[in-house]
């Protein structure tokens, strides 16, 4: 079994499943025709829940980042015996839910919590994040009580998000940070997908409906 405790997360990349557990560990498994191997457990790298694991596509599936209650974003390169870890720290204030990785940029990754803002982070330099985004998140709500994940749209070139208790969906340039357009949708976004990275086609979740959206 790859984890002692629930799966909060799971990530699949050409076969190969990372899953985030509760049990603090991210563990990687390979489907096979008639079956899943356990490759690999990453223990004692967080020291709580772990929420999300994503791996960096096109990398062989060896390179992941992963968040949780800590507060720690990790990014590891399991390659070698003792895995390689940059760990960003410091960039929200309460519990981290989701990472995302720039489509085309490997140094660019992106994360969201409990907290009212996004981090756009450059794994080149750790110090502080290239872009805080903020204003996605109604100005009455101080801790978010859901939730959200953003995902990049248009090539990479913007951030498409919900928000806690407003009904707009956000789009925000990845080159600035700045909010490039909002508009009321009707109901609050609480999870994203975007069908492909070129467009900004999106799949919207919301209780138990699923709405599509495309650009004019």
């Amino acid at each position: 079994m790859p984890h002692r405790t629930g799966i909060f997360s799971l990530h699949e990349v050409d076969g190969h499943i990372l899953t985030a557990s509760k049990d603090k560990t991210v563990a990687h498994s390979r489907i096979t025709e008639s079956s899943i191997q356990f490759v690999r457990r990453y223990e004692d790298y967080h020291s709580s829940v772990v929420k999300c694991a994503r791996f960096r596509e096109g990398c062989s599936c060896d390179v992941f980042a992963s968040c949780g209650n800590d507060l720690l974003i990790n990014v590891m390169d399991g390659r070698a015996a003792e895995p390689s870890v940059v760990c960003v720290r410091g960039v929200h204030d309460h519990a981290i839910n989701n990472v995302s990785w720039h489509p085309f940029n490997e140094h660019l990754l992106l994360s969201a919590g409990f907290d009212t803002k996004m981090q756009l982070c450059d794994l080149r330099n750790t110090a502080a994040p290239l872009f805080t985004l903020r204003g996605h998140v109604a100005p009455t709500v101080a801790k978010c009580k859901n939730i959200y994940r953003p995902v990049f749209v248009a090539n990479g070139s913007a951030i498409a998000t919900g928000g806690e208790k407003t009904d707009n969906l956000y789009l925000f340039s990845t080159a600035t940070g700045a909010m490039i357009s909002r508009g009321d949708i009707g109901f609050e976004a609480t999870n994203l997908l975007s069908r492909t990275h070129a467009t900004t086609q999106l799949a919207i979740a919301n209780k138990r409906t699923i709405t599509t959206f495309s650009p004019r």
